[in-house]
């Protein structure tokens, strides 16, 4: 899987887990976390096939009177916006710039809006006011 394919899973994932805690209904949603993850795995990651695992997991756990509705609309949701982010080519972060764009990691610092902020190969510590402080210890 790829770094967007992985993140849209972890968010369908934890979208599962917090409309379960939510609905506070005795839903286990151990076993749907395993299928989307399989799904996952074998290319089948698309809306329509998470939305039947959703729907199946739910009628096979009608007792707990778990409704899915509100969950499968977040899950059409999620995956809408990540064919929008591709279509768009920026992704999630557009704004974000790969390590060698941007020594600093944040684009914001090489536009010059933190002067004081050094590159990891610097500052071993990180955060330049922790190297300030270290040595006045």
């Amino acid at each position: 899987m790829g770094g967007m394919q992985d993140f849209l899973i972890q968010q369908v994932k934890n979208a599962v887990l917090n409309h379960a805690s939510q609905q506070g209904t005795g839903f286990d949603p151990s076993a749907l976390l395993n299928q989307i993850s399989g799904a996952a795995q074998s290319g089948n990651l698309n809306a329509g096939t998470i939305a039947g695992l959703i729907q199946n997991h739910a009628d096979d756990q009608q007792h707990t009177g778990f409704d899915p509705g509100p969950l499968i609309n977040q899950v059409h949701g999620l995956f809408g916006q990540n064919q929008q982010a591709r279509q768009d080519g920026d992704a999630q972060y557009g704004n974000v710039k790969s390590s060698d764009q941007d020594a600093y990691g944040d684009p914001a610092d090489e536009q010059g809006n933190f002067g004081n902020v050094k590159s990891s190969d610097e500052d071993p510590y990180g955060d330049p006011a922790d190297e300030e402080d270290n040595k006045q210890r």
